[in-house]
């Protein structure tokens, strides 16, 4: 929770220094005081959107994680496919290079 620290006697005396009658900007003062501590605990502050993020974040990491697991076994799949394919393509390629230059 975040501390909101409030001046009322500071408010009082600009309020009455602008023109406010005094029993006025008291309790003008007083209701904001209270509205500021009343309401502290639901302000946003960057501890909380920190800790938020956070959480979203390891969230999104163990939803992504089963996909980046599939995209990876795919890859590797691939990279297997295309040595064959390379494979059956230089061999044969090769036959024929050393075929025609002979022993």
């Amino acid at each position: 929770m975040a501390l909101i620290a409030f001046d009322t006697l500071g408010c009082v005396r600009r309020l009455t220094e602008a023109g406010m009658d005094e029993k006025i900007a008291t309790a003008q003062a007083q209701v904001m005081a209270e509205t500021f501590i009343h309401n502290a605990e639901q302000l946003v502050t960057r501890d909380y959107l920190n800790e938020r993020l956070r959480f979203a974040l390891a969230s999104l990491e163990l939803r992504l994680e089963p996909r980046f697991s599939r995209l990876e076994q795919g890859q590797r799949l691939h990279s297997a496919l295309l040595a064959i394919i390379a494979a059956s393509t230089v061999i044969p390629f090769l036959q024929t290079i050393f075929a025609q230059i002979g022993p």
